[in-house]
């Protein structure tokens, strides 16, 4: 079959089973043929890349072969794809990197090189000289032991390379040398013991993440680079470690501490501009222990987590008037040693805008704990048992707009359901209370939280108003949606019950008295036909004769416009549409067959009858609804030119309209 498609910006090929060498190839032929771009192939056991298999991608920009269970290359299948940008060969099973080609000399146009996640154990000499643009090199979770010392030759242009979660035990200046415009190294996971000197203090870092293991208890920040912005530091093993020679760091403002419960001496904490300049301080398992014990050192911090923090270390009260977000995880421990001190634990900390709280340990929630944080917008607790919580909690949180409330126990009192009404009042505010639970002291169970108050607490007089207000309100809107989509039908229903209730009161016979043999619904601007042509034809020319109606001549005076077009329709036996594109654009010839629609609805019976004055195409009607369905579903008939056809014309709608009235005759004997 042949395709109008011209050419694909990316293609995706995906499969389950195991691919042969041809099945590959044909996706470059079709990658070749539609000038794809950009290919990502996510198929199990592909085995190898040879230049011969992707002889015919050299057009594309980038390639992503993920997860395909690869276990070698060829070498140098880079030259064959010379304008490719962007390399992801993750979750492979590569040892060895044959990317550039040996004895070639070229330059590739790679700028994002992702090798993560295989089996590589060393990086040798030269193999990534060909990558002169390479901007962006990722080699985390291999098994890489050894780096030789030209391994990153020719990677003058590298600013980020990340090397997390492998075996690296040593870290040289010899092999770092060739990037000289490095923004982001990343060693974390690694089993690093020696860093030799200068071997970061020249790199132009900005990010720095690092493991030391346990005989690396002393880590001198002399030799870290002066410039870095954000720094994760992690131990491994259970002794302290001495952080020392940090007054250089001017620059710092993340700084990220992960430990196995050990602690941080800052040896020069006061002192050092870190503390003048940190924005952001996460601790995980972890201190950051200062002569003083305090966090009001760091007179700039904004952003502080706390995660699995060490008992011993003082953290009340925190009293750091930067502070935008504070998290405080599994901190129980330093919670429980001065309990007292835990309603100033937030004093001062006027500007906070989120408080994430997880198993924190805090179990009285007072308005003196909150009175201070008057910027709060967000507030969540987690994994928290709660014995009080105030109704003045939030008096002075004036922007908090949403609380979450997730996996807590608290107490099963009426006196907490303030927390809903409160929120109820608050425009803008978002109350999630997920799996919460209370505990009844008395019977040491729990219950559901929200179930105990709908089953055990009364409202208030003001949640009430609430609700009743909410709940008029959605009556009014779903009465204005029915209106709308049905308003017409339930006043013809309402006139025809009127009807019913005049029969019960003997104003009416239950006997339909036909006044009219039919109803002519037409537009005023078609009235001459009607005149000269219709009425002439039904009431003058016979026998028989026919009774007609018609708006103008038999509605009664005074009437209220709907009471005269219902009536003559019910007085009618059928009626009849005159249907012109004058009567398409009349808002009341609309109304007169909406009312003939529902008689027909509600009484179930072949009442009216469509006359065509001309002809009308189909994608005209289609704009009215109604009169579209009734054209798919009803026989209308159409007025003829000639003269016989004429003829025809009413003596088939005499026919009609005389076996309506015979067959009513039949019903009343």
């Amino acid at each position: 079959m042949e395709s109008h498609l011209q050419s694909i910006h990316n293609l995706t090929v995906k499969g389950s089973q195991e691919q042969d060498y041809g099945f590959v190839k044909t996706i470059c032929q079709v990658a070749s043929r539609f000038r794809v771009k950009h290919l990502t192939v996510s198929i199990n056991r592909m085995y190898n890349i040879s230049n011969e298999i992707i002889a015919k991608c050299v057009q594309l920009e980038s390639l992503d072969v993920h997860s395909c269970g690869i276990t070698s290359s060829e070498s140098g299948f880079l030259y064959t794809m010379k304008k490719l940008i962007r390399l992801e060969m993750q979750g492979n099973d590569l040892k060895v990197i044959n990317i550039c080609p040996e004895n070639k000399t070229f330059t590739a146009q790679l700028t994002y090189l992702d090798l993560s996640s295989n089996s590589i154990y060393e990086l040798k000499s030269g193999q990534f000289s060909c990558m002169t643009y390479l901007r962006y090199l990722r080699l985390r979770s291999n098994e890489m032991e050894t780096i030789e010392e030209s391994a990153f030759q020719g990677l003058e242009q590298l600013i980020e390379l990340d090397l997390t979660d492998n075996r690296i035990q040593m870290i040289e200046k010899k092999q770092l040398k060739h990037m000289k415009v490095l923004s982001s190294l990343f060693l974390r996971g690694n089993n690093i013991k020696v860093i030799s000197p200068g071997a970061l203090k020249d790199l132009p870092l900005h990010t720095l993440s690092l493991t030391v293991i346990e005989n690396g208890r002393h880590i001198t920040l002399l030799d870290f680079p002066a410039g870095v912005r954000t720094l994760y530091l992690e131990t491994k093993g259970d002794l302290d470690a001495i952080v020392s020679n940090a007054s250089h760091l001017t620059s710092l403002e993340n700084l990220y501490l992960y430990g196995s419960g050990i602690l941080f001496w800052f040896e020069d904490c006061a002192s050092a501009p870190m503390a003048t300049t940190l924005k952001e301080l996460h601790l995980k398992t972890a201190n950051p222990f200062c002569s003083d014990k305090r966090f009001d050192a760091f007179v700039n911090l904004e952003i502080l987590y706390l995660q699995n923090q060490a008992s011993t270390y003082t953290l009340l009260p925190l009293n750091i008037q930067t502070l935008k977000v504070l998290y405080l995880e599994d901190v129980i421990g330093t919670i429980d040693v001065l309990p007292e001190q835990t309603q100033l634990l937030f004093r001062n900390l006027t500007l906070l805008r989120c408080l994430i709280l997880k198993n924190s340990g805090i179990v009285h929630f007072t308005a003196a704990m909150f009175q201070d944080l008057v910027s709060l917008e967000v507030f969540v607790v987690q994994r928290q048992n709660i014995l009080i919580l105030e109704s003045e909690l939030f008096q002075t949180a004036i922007s908090l707009n949403l609380i979450l409330f997730q996996g807590c126990v608290l107490q099963c009192d009426c006196h907490n359901d303030w927390i809903i009404r409160w929120a109820a009042t608050r425009r803008k505010m978002l109350l999630k209370l997920g799996h919460v639970k209370c505990l009844r002291l008395h019977l040491h169970e729990h219950s559901n939280f929200v179930k105990f108050l709908e089953d055990v607490c009364e409202y208030s007089y003001e949640f009430m108003f609430f609700t009743v207000t909410i709940a008029f309100l959605l009556l009014f809107l779903v009465f204005t949606i029915v209106y709308l989509k049905a308003g017409w039908f339930i006043i013809y229903l309402l006139y025809s019950l009127r009807m019913h209730l005049s029969r019960l009161t003997g104003k009416a016979s239950y006997k339909t008295q036909y006044i009219y043999d039919v109803f002519v619904s037409y537009s005023s601007k078609d009235e001459r036909w009607v005149v000269t042509e219709l009425l002439p034809n039904l009431e003058h020319k016979g026998p028989p004769f026919l009774k007609v109606c018609l708006h103008n001549r038999d509605f009664e005076v005074g009437k209220d416009i709907l009471d005269n077009i219902v009536d003559s329709i019910n007085s009618s036996r059928k009626t009849i549409c005159v249907i012109t594109r004058h009567y398409l654009r009349s808002e009341w010839c609309s109304l007169e067959m909406r009312m003939a629609t529902y008689r027909l609805l509600a009484e179930s019976q072949d009442l009216l009858m469509l006359v065509f004055l001309e002809r009308i195409f189909s994608h005209e009607i289609s704009a009215f609804h109604r009169l579209a369905r009734m054209t798919k579903k009803k026989t209308y008939i159409d007025w003829p030119e000639g003269e016989n056809e004429k003829q025809m014309f009413w003596g088939r709608l005499k026919r009609t309209l005389m076996e309506a009235k015979n067959h009513d005759h039949s019903i009343h004997i």
